[in-house]
């Protein structure tokens, strides 16, 4: 590898050697409970408390929150082994912690945050007159948070759990795989996928609740299982209070599983110099993790698994496995994505739009159904060390509002796999490729062309690879070759993925 990866060594060293004594810190914190410590358990009488001691637990996290007196009682511990909470869980402003003393939130056990409530009233009705389609119809809860924005049911085919987000629309418009919650009737509508099968009686899941939101700084989440969100399962900062400037800081999110979100997985909307780490983010109708709004900045994402999100009643849903940036930007931006693990996801593995001067080394993206690494209107984004293999397009694709793109020591591999469209291990479009750097990297197209430089795009753009004027290091080649010793692609973080 060459020397120009970003920070010196030095500065690396020192940065994970603070991030090492934080997280022994909070491993210590989570292991093993200070006397400060708040119990809930939700299997007790409401209100418990005073929740100092296991046996006298609140049964309801608010109750712990609002017990809390000056600087004192800042862990708060979820028990249970296999227990479901169906609390919405706000963290208000009132709620901050402290850099020295944040407010924590862990799973003493195997605990779920559970967003939906289950139905098995499911009533058949013709969605007109006139129609041979058959709408199936359940009551929810009367409350106006609690609007259905997804119904998730068991296929009975594939065995696999299907969702069917709710669509704004009137009733007669609702098309196969979408819901439809009518406020007024307090009653969600489905058009299900099997139109022969009899849905009386079957098990459905509403999604009706927020799991958690995080409206205060200094805050650490870990350990949970979150579920069937409304929308966001996990989000901090709040981009929908109009005109509110607040920014929450000092944000953890870490060790959860994320899976089914109405929307998206962990969402930060108002948020700086916060971390998401170590989580998975699975099968959520949008982004598995999103660094949403111009008001994100500084954050470092590292060492999550997001797979599968997929809104599966759309074609081009735009779910992405991680996503840097919105469109309200341009922002600062200033983030380090880092040893992330993103595929099989219904867009891009890791998409950087509206977000400049980001860091991202260390990453793999494999398996996704659009580019493994895709960026646009963001400048100064720096890739040191990242994979992309077996995309269904480009492996790196550079849109050309992307200027001060850098991809250095990298590998991309057997990408542009879709049947439509032969695509390219690296693209740099345009206006992109005046300010495009590139070194160092193996890029390698097995079987399907000797080049990757060859017209394999309908626009035969036979330019479209623009390091190829300046960068002398960079190899063509198997990254799993071990014996050519021009072939530097050997590590085994690129040979096992």
């Amino acid at each position: 590898m060459n020397a120009r990866l970003g920070p010196t060594p030095s500065r690396l060293i020192a940065g994970w050697t603070a991030l090492s004594c934080l997280i022994v810190a909070l491993g210590g914190i989570l292991a093993a409970p200070a006397a400060d410590t708040l119990y809930v358990d939700n299997t007790r009488n409401c209100p418990g408390g005073p929740g100092t001691v296991p046996e006298s637990a609140f049964c309801r996290v608010d109750s712990a929150l609002n017990s809390f007196i000056g600087g004192a009682n800042r862990v708060i511990a979820l028990m249970g082994q296999g227990k479901s909470y169906t609390e919405q869980i706000k963290v208000s402003p009132s709620d901050s912690g402290s850099v020295a003393q944040p407010l924590v939130l862990f799973a003493r056990g195997a605990v779920t945050i559970e967003g939906a409530d289950t139905t098995t009233a499911w009533t058949a009705r013709p969605a007109d007159s006139a129609s041979i389609v058959i709408l199936w119809a359940a009551p929810v809860l009367a409350a106006p948070s609690f609007a259905c924005r997804q119904v998730i049911m068991r296929h009975s085919v594939t065995n696999i759990d299907r969702r069917y987000p709710e669509l704004d629309t009137v009733l007669t418009a609702i098309p196969v795989g979408k819901s439809h919650y009518d406020a007024a009737k307090l009653t969600v509508f489905v058009n299900f996928d099997e139109p022969s099968r009899n849905y009386a009686g079957a098990l459905g899941h509403l999604c009706i609740r927020k799991p958690i939101r995080i409206l205060a700084s200094n805050v650490v989440v870990d350990g949970f299982t979150v579920r069937r969100a409304q929308f966001d399962a996990i989000s901090a900062g709040d981009s929908a209070v109009l005109g509110d400037p607040s920014y929450t800081g000092g944000v953890s999110i870490g060790n959860c599983t994320v899976q089914e979100s109405g929307v998206s997985g962990i969402v930060f909307a108002r948020a700086l110099r916060s971390n998401i780490r170590n989580n998975i983010c699975r099968d959520n109708t949008k982004q598995g993790i999103f660094l949403k709004s111009a008001m994100v900045e500084s954050c470092t994402v590292v060492g999550n698994t997001c797979y599968s999100n997929d809104d599966h009643s759309a074609e081009h849903s735009g779910s992405n496995g991680i996503r840097v940036g919105n469109f309200t930007g341009p922002t600062s931006g200033n983030h380090v994505i880092e040893g992330n693990r993103t595929y099989d996801n219904e867009d891009t593995g890791i998409d950087v739009q509206y977000s400049n001067n980001n860091v991202l080394r260390y990453n793999q993206s494999w398996l996704n159904h659009d580019h493994g690494f895709d960026h646009l209107k963001s400048s100064g984004t720096r890739h040191v060390g990242d994979l992309a293999y077996a995309n269904d397009r480009t492996g790196f694709s550079v849109e050309k509002d992307a200027p001060n793109t850098e991809v250095r020591n990298c590998v991309s591999s057997d990408n542009g796999r879709a049947a439509h469209g032969q695509d390219y291990e690296l693209e740099v479009i345009g206006g992109a490729r005046a300010t495009f750097a590139g070194d160092y990297n193996v890029l390698w197209r097995p079987s399907r062309s000797s080049s990757v430089c060859g017209n394999w795009n309908e626009n035969q753009d036979s330019i479209l690879v623009a390091w190829r004027t300046s960068d002398n290091q960079s190899v063509e080649c198997d990254p799993r070759c071990t014996i050519d010793s021009t072939c530097f692609g050997t590590v085994p973080r690129f040979a096992t993925a």
